[in-house]
């Protein structure tokens, strides 16, 4: 008799997490801009602009996500994305590099 070796399933709670971490950043992240604008000497619009780049970053993330998810699997695709969400300033680099080179 063949047994068959079944992979373990993840926890209920971290896929739930996984799903909650995005909406969850903004609304810790909302109430803090007037105080961040003040501790930044930034202007209100302007810290109004980071939520609609992270609104942006959210969907692109799930344009990539998707097909990469539906091509390869919700595994490693995850695995992608946390490689990358470990070094958030990476964008913010290339960013700086093209605003230098132009």
């Amino acid at each position: 008799m063949k047994f068959i070796r079944r992979r373990p399933v993840p926890p209920l709670w971290l896929l739930g997490l996984l799903t909650f971490s995005g909406p969850v950043g903004m609304h810790i992240f909302v109430p803090a801009l007037p105080a961040a604008a003040k501790d930044l000497h930034a202007t209100p619009v302007a810290l109004e602009m980071t939520i609609s780049l992270y609104i942006l970053g959210l969907a692109v993330g799930q344009l990539l996500y998707g097909p990469a998810s539906d091509r390869f699997g919700r595994r490693p695709a995850l695995l992608v994305a946390f490689r990358y969400s470990r070094s958030p300033a990476w964008p913010g680099s290339l960013l700086r590099m093209s605003i230098r080179s132009s």
